[in-house]
């Protein structure tokens, strides 16, 4: 920059001072912006570091604009062009967490599932009653997510993928056998099939009884970001637990067990003559038969048409 001035004739020292000035307050206040940036984003969440990256840019904008620094705004200009790829690579997980959330929600105030799901619930109670009874019985530790209406599709991928039926044939004891290499993690039951085991699941960090062990915190953690019922079985006293919205509930009979699956999806599966779905499909088949009643009647003209000539 020095040189850059001294090339001009009409350069004065002053001219000269200020470039050398404004040069230096430039590296400092990036310095300064690079090094807080840095400070801020160790350890923080995924929307904090968007916050602290969108206060820093804006900071370096106002203090460029203040102090006339022409090269920190043309290095913030090149910036802002490319910032919404930098964002979309930077924070992909969050936004597809939010986007997840986001669609998760529009699908349940619009939308309510059909009644072949209602009969999923059904089918699994009994097969899945029997399990859970067994593993308690012989004190096998196991964890069991039942997906409901939000997709757990990104804990299956985490896991190893099984796509078999509950049944009664003891797949679900084999499975949390101790000697079994899926015994570690979770299953998921999607449909009434087993989809996946050995899934990792979030775990909570929220203060527990004592007698509660890794499963217990796995199973409240995944209950807590998603609507999943999860089954718990302890491994030292065999009793048997469900968490379900961040909630632990103690389970002490089959009987018990299958009234609070009932009870459960009954407030998730609705039939199909409830809700705007319903509304939507009726609407749709009037218009359809519309359509098709149209249809059949021009093509009646047509042929009395052609028969008359």
């Amino acid at each position: 920059m020095t040189g850059f001035f001294l090339n001009i004739p009409n350069a004065t020292q002053s001219d000269i001072l200020y470039a050398e000035g404004a040069m230096i307050l430039q590296i400092a206040i990036l310095y300064f912006g690079i090094y807080w940036t840095i400070r801020l984003l160790k350890g923080a969440p995924g929307l904090w570091q968007l916050v602290v990256v969108a206060f820093v840019l804006g900071t370096l904008q106002f203090l460029a604009d203040l102090f006339r620094l022409q090269e920190l705004e043309w290095l913030l200009g090149a910036l802002f062009k490319s910032l919404p790829i930098i964002i979309v690579i930077l924070f992909s997980a969050e936004i597809r967490r939010v986007f997840d959330k986001f669609t998760r929600h529009l699908r349940n105030t619009f939308f309510t599932r059909h009644s072949g799901d209602t009969k999923y619930a059904e089918e699994v109670i009994d097969d899945l009653s029997t399990a859970v009874e067994s593993l308690a019985a012989s004190k096998t530790g196991a964890l069991i997510a039942m997906e409901q209406v939000m997709d757990l599709e990104p804990f299956c991928r985490s896991g190893k993928r099984v796509d078999s039926e509950i049944g009664n044939n003891g797949l679900l004891e084999t499975i949390f056998y101790k000697g079994s290499p899926l015994h570690d993690g979770g299953v998921i039951i999607r449909k009434g099939r087993i989809e996946a085991a050995a899934c990792i699941f979030p775990v909570s960090h929220d203060k527990l009884q004592a007698s509660f062990g890794l499963r217990h915190r796995a199973a409240l953690g995944l209950s807590n970001q998603t609507d999943a019922l999860v089954l718990v079985v302890s491994e030292e006293s065999g009793s048997v637990h469900i968490a379900l919205n961040g909630q632990f509930s103690t389970i002490v009979s089959s009987s018990q067990l299958k009234k609070f699956h009932r009870d459960c999806f009954s407030q998730h599966f609705k039939k199909e003559n409830d809700g705007i779905y319903a509304k939507l499909k009726v609407a749709w088949q009037k218009v359809r038969a519309f359509f098709v009643l149209g249809r059949k009647m021009f093509r009646k003209g047509e042929k009395e048409e052609g028969d008359g000539k």
